[in-house]
């Protein structure tokens, strides 16, 4: 009952503070209008998006879902949308805390960590967030995929394959992952068949990649330019770099991690996940950008990244949870770890502030050698060099108010973390607290709602509309 009661604060948490939430925007855009074309029959029918909608749009059961939820409870679209948002919400964040505890067996780091998986890394060269705050099938498979693991390691196979099952139903592709961990960590059970299933899987990716269309080099040139994450070789410079300094943080928590479990069954399922996010990877890498097959490019395999993302955000702030609370007299290695933790929550691109700092103290500790600093330095500033130049204030002053505590820290020679948590908290709900509304912002523009409510009273339902670029209302 206690943990039911704290995740249910905690979910009130994340919609009032953070990471918030918000309705109509993104790919909602593309399921919305194919939700009210479903419940209002005639409603919509000149509407490009349903008319040409997204496939996984119109044959996901999350339409079906909702309009049923809409049907039983006589809610309008935007409360459904709400309920179904914080029932999910729930979810993630108890079976994060399940999972989080069962690996690591404190209570304390995994409730932490279960918020921080909201803070929606950006996983680069996929397109995609880690956590969206908005609901839209691909966050409701990320909540079922903890369900998922929660049930995998309890060694519930039925209430696994039966997760997995609803997970395909409401997003087949977001769901690709968790299969594939499932299958090859069945395979993993007999050893000897291992290799000859890594073969099959390289042969079926080159057999299956000349079998059906090819993508027309138009077409090709047209992502290229507009969803550049779709070919991996067409990654922005700066997508690749902080996509090795995911892995940089996913190899110091993970090392620290294995190194304190000795639990050989947790070891083979750490690796089954990162082998997933590799196999992912290389086989969008063959069968898309050497291959150019339409049908793996529909697969969009390389947003299986997102499993390193987390995995790198979870055993890193595990990595620093357990500096702190070993060695609380460490004060500016303390200091350090809570900085890059505070990162992935706040903004991302201030990892880049402190990476120099931290390498150069893994080196002083050993951990790393001395040409590991010059490598991390020169990726830092390049970096920076992209991200900082519309910021250069923003960064400035973050960087001056962060050398500023480091001396006050070294001076003192102590570190109040409490203090620290707490105006951390403080500054969270400062940053992140915004107005909180279950409806679109849009209702609340009068002069454009007085536009709609004239074009639904003097237009025919069959009228085609054309509104301003991003001019959205439904």
């Amino acid at each position: 009952m206690k943990i039911f009661l704290q995740t249910m604060l905690l979910s009130i948490f994340s919609f009032v503070v953070f990471p918030g939430y918000q309705v109509l925007v993104s790919d909602q855009q593309i399921y919305l209008p194919l939700i009210q074309a479903i419940r209002h029959n005639g409603f919509l029918n000149n509407d490009f998006l349903v008319l040409h909608g997204n496939v996984q749009a119109q044959y996901s059961l999350f339409n079906a879902l909702l309009v049923i939820t809409a049907e039983i409870t006589k809610a309008d679209i935007y409360r459904t949308l709400f309920i179904a948002s914080f029932i999910f919400r729930f979810i993630l964040l108890l079976f994060s805390y399940l999972v989080l505890n069962k690996l690591t067996k404190d209570s304390k780091f995994s409730y932490i960590a279960s918020i921080l998986i909201m803070s929606g890394l950006t996983v680069y060269g996929a397109g995609i967030l880690s956590y969206e705050n908005f609901l839209i099938p691909r966050t409701i498979n990320l909540s079922l995929g903890m369900m998922f693991f929660w049930f995998f390691i309890k060694n519930k196979k039925i209430f696994s394959v039966l997760t997995l099952i609803l997970m395909f139903l409401i997003h087949p592709l977001s769901s690709i992952p968790f299969i594939g961990f499932y299958l090859l960590r069945l395979i993993i059970c007999m050893k000897r068949y291992m290799v000859m299933f890594l073969l099959i899987i390289f042969f079926s990716t080159i057999l299956l990649s000349n079998i059906g269309p090819k993508i027309d080099p138009i077409y090709e040139e047209i992502l290229r330019i507009r969803n550049s994450y779709v070919f991996i070789t067409s990654w922005k410079i700066y997508s690749g770099i902080l996509f090795i300094v995911s892995a940089f943080f996913l190899a110091v928590g993970l090392n620290f991690f294995l190194k304190k479990r000795l639990d050989g069954e947790v070891k083979i399922n750490i690796t089954t996940l990162l082998v997933v996010s590799a196999l992912g990877f290389f086989v969008s890498l063959i069968a898309v950008d050497f291959f150019k097959s339409f049908l793996f490019m529909s697969l969009q395999l390389s947003r299986s990244l997102i499993i390193l993302k987390i995995l790198s955000m979870y055993f890193f702030v595990y990595y620093s949870y357990e500096h702190v609370k070993n060695h609380k007299q460490d004060y500016r290695f303390n200091y350090l770890c809570l900085c890059i933790v505070a990162s992935f929550i706040f903004r991302e691109s201030l990892l880049l502030i402190f990476l120099p700092l931290f390498v150069l103290s893994l080196i002083n500790r050993k951990i790393l050698s001395a040409h590991s600093f010059v490598g991390f330095l020169t990726i830092a500033l390049l970096l920076l060099n992209r991200f900082a130049s519309s910021y250069i204030h923003y960064y400035l002053s973050i960087m001056a108010f962060s050398s500023i505590l480091m001396v006050i820290i070294q001076i003192s020679g102590k570190i109040k973390l409490d203090f620290l948590l707490i105006m951390g908290l403080i500054l969270a709900i400062i940053i992140n607290l915004r107005s909180f509304s279950i409806s679109p912002q849009g209702l609340k523009d009068e002069e454009f709602m007085s536009i709609c409510d004239w074009m639904k009273k003097n237009t025919r339902k069959e009228s085609i509309d054309i509104l301003q670029n991003k001019q959205i209302a439904l």
